[in-house]
């Protein structure tokens, strides 16, 4: 490097000598990432033959080019107008460093934490990591209190005092030095100045471009050369894509998903869900549920479980036992295999499941204008039956606006870190599942002894980092490894609260909901990955549910309200995207990861990217082929499918007809309901 920069210092400018040499280095500062990158997903290369490998860190040099360029455009245009003027000094060239400095430290810090950002969501780096500022303490937290990134960090931290050396090491062997002879005369000197840094911005420019073609510069879907997973995304900069989709937020801020023709979008919806046909109500989703025989005001208990894909239960294929009462249950319940979350977000998994709103890519609908007008769903609708309503978490209530979103939609008590004793609190994640359980059954004996149904919903928060396992229980872990250990208290956890509520008199009359908020990228083939949407679905319920049953069809979180509602057999008013899985069917499951909508069938699963090509692979056989050339039809019926529900669910939320007010904009039917109601209790 040092005899490469004493011939640049001789042959050209000392300015573009000193960014060409620049360049160089940030480029082998970036490699180093890349593959600390690929040896922390070393696990998910499934495969990929040596070759591959070597073409993705290939492709990673040119998106690498395309952040550097512009981390060295303003030096450049700064230093040649002070090379060609001759007012350099010591002073501009130290500021000059210094910039340097700043741009490439928060590039490598984009860097590092991209890497347990995709070992989570796997996916690079995007604006979606931006969520949760609205909560940087809690994030903060979040981040320090986990080990796991303390490795990442340090490097990081490593690579930035060195960049420091290296660029002082870079001034004293090129700026600092006056090898470059120029001309006496100052017009031949700035031509002859300006003319080469003009050359070099040119190559600058192409740099940044990634691409000669003249139609369009390189894309994120230029990365995808192969039909391995892990090397398409490993060539990818997380700076280029991080700034990349900010842009695309930036153009799309404030705006709604514009997937297909509204009216279209509706008229399919109201054809796939049988809806539209009954015209006194506002919302044209709206189907007016009337069952026949005794209704069961049972109580119902819904735990909503932390990143537990499906994959790491035995009964999908896990080999390692993490989760015995799970499987277990699933034996006894009815079991449904083929359910999705709404997304790969805990909020999508709230939101879903609760309301029956799918997600819509990036938006956060707890946030903003949306979270203050009313959603149906079951809270709503049991709060109405005169059901005591609850959400259960671990941590601070406020997180992701729960609280307040939940509270406006049907929920009358929220419990969360503020009411646990706050010695019991672990991390910023609160307090322990079992211990969140445990404070919740007196609450349960309460609500049961004045006569009235509850809805208690939880959601865990201890398979999620900072992962912490409470000292001075009764669980003994079998696995080694915190990330294993932490699945196995989690099921553990789950066990001893059913347990407990075996020994209550209102066991008999309760029906009991496992689902997951999001999975986790385990063994993926595709870049979205099935297990980051696949999640266990378990209804359990002794004293109601007279014989298990496993169910094959097509559902996602979406279908948990009118399913738990068919099961009580209550009239009342869905107003929204979910069916009843019982009762219900549909072709396809759909379902969004940020920048991604996934769909699937029994054995299709087509993947719709914002940034590349849709491609449809047989998920069954595992292969990673795309096969959208030779089954068109197929990707766009379910394409079509997708685009309507997700349109139609953008429909409702624009135009307020999301809330349960829907039930009483026909009093015709409200009171029908009650005398229903009545009805089917007292038969």
């Amino acid at each position: 490097m040092s005899e490469l920069a004493n011939k640049l210092g001789r042959a050209v400018p000392r300015h573009l000598a000193y960014i060409f040499t620049v360049y160089l280095w940030g480029v082998l500062f970036f490699l180093g990432y890349r593959l600390l990158f690929l040896y922390a997903g070393r696990q998910q290369l499934g495969g990929a033959p040596f070759w591959v490998i070597i073409k993705a860190l290939g492709m990673g040099l040119r998106f690498d080019t395309v952040v550097s360029g512009f981390l060295l455009a303003v030096p450049l245009v700064l230093m040649s107008l002070a090379a060609g003027f001759k007012h350099e000094s010591k002073a501009f060239h130290a500021a000059i460093a210094a910039f340097l400095w700043l741009v490439y430290s928060l590039a490598f810090f984009g860097c590092g934490a991209d890497i347990p950002y995709f070992l989570h969501y796997y996916s690079r780096l995007t604006v979606a990591a931006l969520q949760w500022t609205d909560t940087p303490g809690f994030m903060a937290k979040m981040v320090l209190q986990d080990r796991s990134y303390y490795p990442y960090i340090a490097f990081f931290l490593a690579s930035s005092i060195l960049w420091g050396l290296v660029l002082k090491w870079t001034y004293g062997k090129i700026l600092a030095s006056r090898r470059f002879v120029s001309p006496g005369n100052l017009w031949l000197h700035l031509f002859r100045t300006i003319g080469l840094s003009l050359l070099a911005a040119l190559l600058l420019v192409l740099g940044i471009r990634g691409r000669t073609a003249h139609k369009s510069p390189i894309r994120i879907g230029t990365a995808f050369f192969s039909t391995h997973a892990f090397p398409n995304q490993l060539g990818l900069n997380p700076v280029y894509t991080f700034f990349y989709s900010a842009l695309e937020a930036g153009k799309n801020k404030g705006r709604q998903i514009n997937l297909m023709d509204q009216s279209e979008a509706l008229a399919r919806a109201k054809i796939y869900l049988k809806a539209g046909k009954d015209k006194r109500y506002d919302s044209p989703l709206a189907r007016a549920v009337e069952p026949q025989g005794r209704a069961v005001p049972a109580n119902v208990v819904l735990i909503i479980m932390e990143g537990l894909a499906a994959e790491r239960m035995a009964r999908y294929g896990s080999r390692e036992n993490l989760t015995p009462f799970l499987d277990s249950l699933a034996l006894n319940s009815l079991c449904f295999d083929n359910i999705y979350t709404a997304g790969i977000h805990t909020f999508n998994g709230v939101y879903g499941t609760l309301f029956g709103m799918p997600a819509l890519m990036k938006q956060h609908p707890m946030h903003g204008a949306v979270s203050m007008q009313p959603f149906g769903g079951l809270g709503q609708t049991l709060l109405a039956f005169d059901y005591t309503t609850a959400f259960f978490c671990t941590h601070d209530a406020q997180f992701d606006n729960m609280s307040g979103f939940l509270s406006n939609n049907g929920f009358q008590h929220i419990i969360s870190q503020a009411d646990y004793p706050a010695s019991r609190v672990l991390s910023t994640l609160g307090v322990a599942d079992d211990f969140m359980f445990d404070y919740s059954l007196p609450l349960l004996k309460e609500w049961h002894q004045n006569s009235k149904p509850f809805l208690a919903v939880y959601l865990t928060s201890s398979n999620h980092g900072p992962e912490v396992i409470p000292q001075g229980i009764p669980f003994v872990p079998r696995s080694k490894g915190l990330s294993k250990q932490i699945i196995e208290y989690s099921d553990w956890a789950l066990e001893k609260f059913v347990g407990m509520c075996r020994k209550e008199p209102w066991f008999q009359n309760t029906i009991f909901v496992f689902i997951a908020d999001h999975g986790g990228s385990i063994e993926p083939i595709y870049d979205l990955p099935l297990s980051l949407n696949h999640t266990p679905l378990l209804i359990y319920g002794p004293g109601i549910i007279k014989a298990p049953k496993i169910y094959q069809s097509l559902g996602g979180q979406i279908d948990v309200g009118p399913t738990v509602l068919g099961l009580l057999n209550l009239p009342y008013l869905n107003t929204t995207l979910g069916v009843d899985l019982i009762n219900e069917a549909r072709p396809f499951a759909y379902f969004c990861a940020d920048d991604k909508i996934g769909v699937v069938d029994r054995e299709n699963y087509l993947v719709i990217r914002e940034n590349g090509p849709a491609s449809l692979y047989h998920y069954r056989q595992r292969d990673p082929a795309d096969h959208s050339g030779d089954q068109a039809g197929l990707c766009d019926s379910m394409r079509v499918y997708a685009y309507s529900m997700m349109q139609t669910a953008q429909w409702l939320i624009a135009n307020k007809k999301t809330g349960h007010q829907l039930l009483y904009c026909c009093s015709l039917f409200d009171n029908r309901r009650l005398l229903l109601y009545n009805q089917l209790v007292n038969r």
